[in-house]
């Protein structure tokens, strides 16, 4: 939903929804219609098509009661035939009590929808269900200018793009004074490499190149991961890769963080596509027996080192390098490590 009609519905919802609730912050409003645990290019497919990615809604009824708040709205014959949430109605979340997740909405605005008896109250604008303990009131008539977008808002498996940074000269252990400097990260976004590592070479199954278009994203998660790229593309860590065959989808994923702390986002591609279509090559796992019977009978004290964004310390062989290309930003890029 765009920002300026975002904060339009949240300034006219504030005005009916009880003052406890906790509003959704305008640049984080959507209407959800559809729901993978991972990527769906058949739905994305069927989603994008020909059609241009700028679309509208229609606002119907903003529904309320002490726990929850959200603007039902209107499909089209368009619209309508995407919407598979299971156990919901097309909406735009409003507002909840903290400890409901925004998920919860989406059962109180199928509640509210399929009830009949709505009653009209005393102040003529707002009407109350006994069924479903909620109150309705009719939406302004506002047509709301949205963007098609997928989002992943979590991911079963990732990487943290985050470090231990340097610590300071009086922070540091005397235990520690005797490690080298380069062990720790010089920043957030800094990653090491280890060098005499055999570099990644990809092998295929057939001639098959898999190539998925890049979908749109939404303009704060492109922002929230371009620290990330300008400071991996610094490091040649990403380079332009204008001719490769082979392209995926870059999935920005926001970090859980608590109230008031600064938004962050992971750079995740979605790498299942070229998974299908090379051999994997066989882990190398190390013992855990044999490690730990490496540690001497008289060792007291044990500490625990966390690489940053070892992910990226790895290098990939010239010759695969073009298996990870990715659109960011109108431009295609591959992955050098």
């Amino acid at each position: 939903v765009s920002f300026d009609d975002a904060c339009t519905l949240k300034f006219w919802a504030a005005q009916h929804v009880p003052k406890h609730l906790t509003f959704k912050k305008p640049e984080y409003s959507h209407c959800t219609v559809h729901v993978s645990q991972h990527p769906d290019h058949p739905f994305a497919e069927t989603f994008y098509g020909d059609t241009c990615i700028n679309d509208t809604l229609t606002a119907d009824f903003l529904y309320f009661d002490s726990r929850h708040a959200a603007v039902a709205v209107q499909l089209t014959e368009d619209q309508l035939p995407l919407f598979d949430v299971p156990n919901s109605f097309p909406h735009i979340t409003v507002a909840k009590i903290p400890n409901l997740q925004w998920k919860d909405l989406g059962p109180f605005v199928l509640r509210c929808h399929l009830t009949n008896d709505w009653q009209q109250t005393e102040d003529l604008l707002t009407w109350y269900s006994p069924a479903a303990s909620a109150h309705r009131v009719k939406a302004p008539p506002l047509i709301i200018d949205c963007l098609r977008s997928v989002f992943a808002i979590s991911l079963s498996t990732g990487y943290r793009l985050t470090s231990l940074t340097a610590p300071q000269t009086g922070d540091i252990s005397p235990l520690l004074s005797s490690v080298p400097s380069g062990l720790w990260a010089k920043h957030k976004y800094d990653v090491g490499l280890i060098r005499d590592c055999a570099p990644v070479v990809i092998t295929p199954k057939s001639s098959y190149r898999p190539h998925r278009k890049q979908y749109p994203l939404r303009r704060d998660a492109l922002d929230g991961i371009q620290p990330v790229f300008d400071s991996l593309l610094k490091e040649k860590v990403i380079v332009p890769s204008a001719d490769s065959p082979v392209l995926t989808p870059i999935f920005p994923v926001m970090k859980i963080r608590p109230e008031g702390q600064p938004t962050e986002w992971r750079f995740v591609q979605d790498l299942q596509a070229v998974n299908s279509a090379i051999i994997p090559p066989a882990p190398l796992v190390p013992n855990p027996h044999t490690i730990l019977s490496l540690i001497p009978s008289s060792a007291k004290y044990f500490s625990v080192v966390d690489l940053a964004n070892a992910f990226f310390s790895i290098p990939v062989h010239p010759d695969s390098q073009f298996w990870f290309a990715f659109m960011f930003k109108g431009h295609q890029y591959t992955w050098t490590r």
